[in-house]
């Protein structure tokens, strides 16, 4: 007899496709709540993390964290900006 495949013999949990989705849908969400620009600040961070994360780990040079570096301070300028215009 030959075993059949169930569904919890695949690989568990999200894909990065999905998780990607679901978070961009969250910052929208967050985004059209309390204020627009809120959604590509909250998208420029994650970003930055995700990719600092990426090359802090591959060791990469230090001039190649400059970029996720500067986006990351472009997506907390913005959050910000947000904050001060709201007072």
């Amino acid at each position: 007899m030959s075993k059949t495949k169930t569904a919890s013999d695949g690989p568990k949990g999200f894909t990065f496709a999905e998780k990607a989705i679901i978070w961009i849908v969250f910052c929208l969400l967050v985004g059209l709540s309390t204020n627009i620009l809120i959604f590509p600040a909250m998208l420029l961070l994650s970003w930055s993390i995700m990719k600092w994360r990426g090359q802090y780990l591959s060791k990469a040079p230090l001039l190649n964290r400059l970029y996720p570096i500067l986006t990351f301070l472009a997506g907390a300028g913005l959050i910000w900006w947000v904050i001060q215009s709201q007072r």
